[in-house]
């Protein structure tokens, strides 16, 4: 999978190295759960639809996480945030793992095991993981469960 700091992605008005995390996880979904080719081509057109569709914002803030979902045929219900406790059998769904350094006051998300263990950061490995704690999580049930 394509990490956000990929050279690639940087285009000068869109902060992927510092802002890409959540809409780069979406990506990853896409790709895990549905075989969505994903190059940094298409992350970057599909970003501006997203964009343009007002579910994305220019600084990749999500706005709408099961609008972004649908966007990417992922077949999931978003159920909101959730506690930094909450946890979910895999195969009920995913979680994305929103969580803060207090050193840097940094956020970043990844994609989380169900149990507190990331699975994939898009950084690789990053500073606000090891330094840091789960805050919340964005949780997403499959459609068919």
């Amino acid at each position: 999978m394509i990490l956000q700091t990929n050279k690639a992605l940087n285009f000068p008005y869109r902060p992927w190295a510092e802002e890409g995390c959540a809409v780069l996880l979406c990506f990853y979904a896409a790709n895990k759960y549905e075989n969505y080719f994903v190059s940094t081509d298409v992350i970057r057109e599909v970003t501006e639809e997203l964009i343009d569709a007002k579910l994305v914002r220019e600084d990749l803030y999500i706005f709408d996480w099961q609008g972004v979902m649908d966007h990417l045929d992922v077949p999931v219900v978003y159920l909101g945030h959730r506690a930094a406790s909450y946890t979910m059998l895999p195969e009920h769904g995913f979680l994305f793992a929103h969580w803060f350094n207090p050193k840097t006051n940094l956020y970043h998300f990844t994609a989380e095991s169900g149990d507190g263990t990331p699975t994939f950061d898009t950084m690789g490995v990053s500073r606000t993981v090891r330094e840091g704690y789960i805050v919340s999580k964005r949780v997403f049930k499959f459609r068919d469960i």
